[in-house]
């Protein structure tokens, strides 16, 4: 099982996955910090330039801090633990690394083991 990051405070379970754009083809490897509170994903917007992805539509979303926003969605495949999902529906924040929330996660088995700092996700 993969450990968590403990450069994160507190410790968290980050994955590394492959972002593609379905259209051009054009992949990058970034890192995922598992977020079961986040309902959609999100991409850093420091990716869209090197993916070439533009915008497909909007959604609103409410933020951690219960603000209501709308913002632009982005659509691009994943590649998690040899998992490929694909035309996954992401928005964009200012963060370097994504969050992968519940729609992406449902997708998998996750079993997370914070006494060991040790995480495991797998396709069910």
């Amino acid at each position: 099982m993969p450990d968590y990051d403990s450069r994160e405070r507190p410790p968290a379970p980050i994955v590394s996955l492959v972002v593609t754009n379905s259209e051009s083809g054009t992949s990058i490897v970034l890192r995922g910090k598992l977020d079961t509170g986040a309902s959609i994903s999100v991409l850093p917007m420091s990716a869209l330039e090197p993916l070439e992805l533009y915008p497909k539509g909007e959604t609103a979303i409410i933020g951690y801090d219960g603000a209501r926003t709308v913002r632009e969605t982005y659509y691009a495949d994943l590649e998690i633990e040899s998992v490929r999902l694909a035309s996954v529906r992401l928005v964009t924040t200012s963060r370097v690394e994504m969050l992968l929330g519940r729609d992406v996660l449902n997708q998998f088995l996750i079993l997370l083991d914070g006494k060991a700092l040790t995480f495991e996700m797998r396709e069910p």
